[in-house]
C-alpha cells in the first residue's frame, strides 16, 4: 500500500493494525517539502508495486489541498486501486474529478463542512468496477433478495456493491435539507472557499498586530502561500498547555499533536474573527 504520513486517524489506525498482524506492507510519503509532494508521490507510485493507492484530497493536519490528482492517478499501477480520501475538501474547496473518475475511488463524509453531522458519507467508484467484497452486507445486493442465493454471492451492478446493511438514514435527511438550504442561498463551494479565505486572512493579519509568538507566521503548516483548505494549522511546541490555554478563554478548536487548527466555516464572519483575536491575545500573549 502507498498511502501518505497525514492520513486521518481513522485509516491509519485501521492500516498500522493490518501492518501488525503483518497483513499489510505499507509506504508513507511525508507532505514536506510541500512544493514537491505530488512528485514524490508520483515518483513512488511508479516504482512500486503496489496493490492500493490512497490518499487526502486536503490532509487534515494541515490543510495542505494536493493538487494533480490526475497525475497521481497516472502514476499509480495499472492494477492497482486507487482511493481519494476526499472529507476534507468536500463543500470546503471546489471539486472537479471529471479528469479522474474513471480511475479513482473518492470518498468522504457530511460530518463537518456539509453541516449534515453524523451518519451520511459517500463512495464514488469508478465505471465498470466489478470488485466483489470480501466484508459484505445484504444490501450489496438489494435487488436479488426475491431471486434466491444462486450458486455464487451476488453483487449489484453499480456502487450498491459497496453497501452494507440497513442503516439509520436520519444524518442522509439533515445532509439534503443542508444541501437544499446553500442552494437556496446561492452558494456553491467556491463561494465557501472564498468566505473560509478571506477570514483566514482576517485572522492572519490580527495575529501579525498582536505579535503573538507562540501563532507567528514561522507555525504556519504549510506555509503562506501554499493552496490550503479551510482552516489554518499551527506547529508549536506545548501544544496541549496552549490548547488548554485557549479552551479556558472559551476558545473551541482542534489539536492534533503539535497542531492546533483553527476553522473557518460559512457560519462564521469578521466580528466572530475579532472576537476570536481578543480571546486569543487573552490567552498566548507573553
Amino acid at each position: 500500500m502507498l498511502t501518505t504520513a497525514h492520513e486521518f486517524h481513522s485509516f491509519r489506525r485501521q492500516t498500522r493494525r493490518l501492518q501488525e498482524s503483518g497483513r499489510v506492507e505499507a509506504t508513507e510519503i511525508p507532505g514536506p517539502p510541500w512544493n514537491t509532494f505530488t512528485e514524490r508521490f508520483c515518483a513512488a507510485a511508479r516504482a512500486g508495486d503496489f496493490d492500493l493507492v490512497w490518499l487526502s484530497h486536503v490532509f487534515f493536519d494541515s490543510a495542505f489541498v494536493v493538487q494533480d490528482l490526475e497525475a497521481i492517478c497516472a502514476a499509480a499501477p495499472k492494477d492497482a486501486i486507487v482511493a481519494i480520501d476526499g472529507y476534507h475538501a468536500f463543500c470546503a474547496i471546489p471539486v472537479d474529478l471529471s479528469r479522474v473518475h474513471r480511475r479513482a475511488f473518492y470518498l468522504g463524509g457530511g460530518y463537518k463542512y456539509a453541516m449534515a453531522g453524523e451518519g451520511a458519507a459517500y463512495l464514488a467508484i469508478p465505471p465498470g468496477c466489478d470488485l466483489r467484497p470480501i466484508d459484505t452486507g445484504w444490501f450489496a445486493s438489494f435487488d436479488t433478495l426475491s431471486t434466491g442465493p444462486g450458486d455464487a454471492v451476488s453483487y449489484a451492478p453499480n456502487a450498491m456493491r459497496f453497501m452494507g446493511a440497513t442503516f439509520d438514514p436520519c444524518g442522509v435527511y439533515r445532509f439534503n435539507a443542508s444541501m437544499d438550504m446553500l442552494v437556496e442561498a446561492g452558494v456553491d463551494a467556491a463561494a465557501i472557499h472564498r468566505h473560509s479565505t478571506t477570514l483566514q486572512k482576517h485572522f492572519l493579519d490580527g495575529l501579525m498586530r498582536l505579535d503573538l509568538k507562540a501563532l507567528a507566521p514561522g507555525h504556519l503548516v504549510p506555509p503562506a502561500g501554499v493552496p490550503r483548505g479551510n482552516f489554518l494549522a499551527f506547529d508549536v511546541d506545548d501544544a496541549a498547555a496552549k490548547y488548554q490555554r485557549l479552551k479556558d478563554h472559551h476558545v473551541v478548536i482542534d489539536r492534533r499533536d503539535r497542531r492546533l487548527r483553527f476553522g473557518f466555516g460559512v457560519y462564521h464572519d469578521a466580528s466572530d474573527v475579532d472576537r476570536l483575536l481578543e480571546a486569543v491575545a487573552g490567552a498566548l500573549k507573553d
